[in-house]
């Protein structure tokens, strides 16, 4: 608070909470606590950073403020830093606007607000396989079968979502997922604080269905509401596949 300056900062490496960045470069000015970080950023592994914004301790309350900017970041590497038990991996791209009152990682879980739009590419999500749930679920409720499949992911080649964090709260709007094997829309919130999630998906399984038929072309067809929920290390779901296989068999009579 009581001095200013201009700083130019470059660095070739720097280790920050696990994470190894090259090419480092910042630029700063302080004027007497009001801190405007013009550029900071650095590469990650084969994606970019960057993290601009500004810090405001003028006041007894500090407020700050980012614009995040990543490109081709490796996402597990992010929650691995952060100390988030989301077994994810993919390539991040996000562009987002966020604030809070201190720049601090728990003060982020709780007390920070934003909105940021995400793109994955090549996601991998452990411990529940989406396309082999549905399977499975209409192999209970009906005649048709299934290439038997033992991957224990959900792989998705794309990603995208419209994210909105109000003090712990994110909320996961226009979710669109695709693959070869299925396609996915869907919304859902997280609770950053109690590590819990409750999130509704419409996946529908493009192919692994053995045979043809009008019941395989209509499940390639047919969304299948799948609700994801619970502790984001133990993760529980529920499918709404009998209502659907109900209705299909009443209109083909």
């Amino acid at each position: 608070r009581s001095f200013s300056a201009d700083i130019l900062f470059k660095a070739n490496s720097v280790r920050w909470r696990g994470i190894d960045l090259t090419n480092v470069s910042s630029q700063m000015l302080n004027h007497k606590g009001l801190l405007v970080i013009s550029e900071l950023s650095g590469q990650m592994g084969a994606g970019h950073m960057s993290l601009p914004g500004m810090l405001d301790v003028r006041q007894d309350e500090a407020r700050a403020e980012f614009q995040p900017r990543l490109d081709s970041i490796e996402i597990g590497t992010i929650l691995k830093a952060f100390n988030y038990p989301i077994s994810l991996t993919g390539n991040l791209t996000l562009a987002g606007d966020f604030s809070g009152d201190k720049v601090d990682a728990e003060a982020f879980r709780r007390s920070w607000q934003g909105k940021a739009h995400v793109e994955l590419a090549n996601t991998r999500m452990e411990g529940l396989n989406f396309q082999q749930l549905v399977q499975q679920a209409v192999e209970r409720s009906s005649s048709v079968k299934a290439n038997e499949s033992y991957d224990s992911a959900t792989r998705l080649d794309s990603f995208t979502t419209d994210l909105s964090l109000n003090n712990g709260q994110l909320s996961l709007d226009d979710m669109q997922g695709q693959s070869a094997l299925i396609t996915l829309t869907g919304t859902g919130t997280m609770d950053l604080v109690k590590e819990t999630t409750d999130t509704r998906f419409n996946v529908r399984v493009l192919s692994g269905w053995e045979g043809e038929g009008k019941l395989i072309d209509f499940l390639k067809d047919t969304p299948i509401p799948l609700k994801v929920y619970g502790k984001w290390q133990e993760l529980n779901y529920s499918l709404q596949v009998d209502q659907i296989l109900r209705k299909q068999l009443q209109d083909e009579a």
